[in-house]
């Protein structure tokens, strides 16, 4: 504790109280943009994380989506086969062969569009993903500068606060001497 207090004292000789608190301030700036920075960064991971699983969950739903209406479809044309056969017309007969193609194609082009949807959803879900890793990446690596910065800053409030300590001395030296000090 005394040494900390010898420093402490020995700052406030060479930069004033001044420029201690001036070098406090800057200090607790800096300390706070980086657990900002950092705490945005995590943020943003787990961001991205949710939609990497949000993507996986579409891609699974709609995999199960196309499956079940795939057993619907194939549901609907055994009923109406069995209605065809029930009444007594020909399964073979080229107005059942149309109608089972029509449900066949309408059948595959919803399948289609389901799985179109989908797909867009997913890769719309890693996009964001994408983009919510980098972001957090930018934010690690702004941590990394704005640190540098802060403690430029507090070099330079240093300097500038002793500087001016020391003009202050000097003047007060030569107004004692009667201006014969040099500085």
């Amino acid at each position: 504790m005394q040494a900390a207090f010898a420093a402490v004292s020995g700052l406030v000789g060479d930069i004033g109280l001044g420029g201690v608190l001036g070098l406090a301030g800057t200090g607790l700036q800096t300390v706070q943009a980086i657990q900002q920075q950092r705490y945005q960064a995590g943020i943003l991971q787990r961001q991205a994380e949710i939609e990497k699983q949000n993507a996986l969950q579409t891609a699974q739903r709609a995999r199960q989506q196309a499956q079940d209406l795939d057993l619907q479809s194939a549901a609907i044309m055994g009923e109406v086969i069995a209605q065809q056969a029930a009444s007594g017309f020909a399964l073979s007969s080229s107005s059942f062969r149309q109608r089972r193609d029509r449900n066949t194609q309408v059948a595959n082009i919803n399948r289609t569009r389901l799985v179109q949807d989908a797909g867009v959803e997913v890769q719309n879900a890693f996009a964001r993903s994408a983009g919510a890793q980098a972001s957090a990446a930018n934010l690690r690596r702004t941590t990394f500068f704005t640190a540098l910065s802060g403690g430029f800053n507090l070099g330079t409030s240093y300097l500038s606060s002793a500087d001016a300590v020391r003009r202050r001395k000097l003047i007060k030296v030569q107004q004692q001497t009667g201006g014969l000090a040099f500085g």
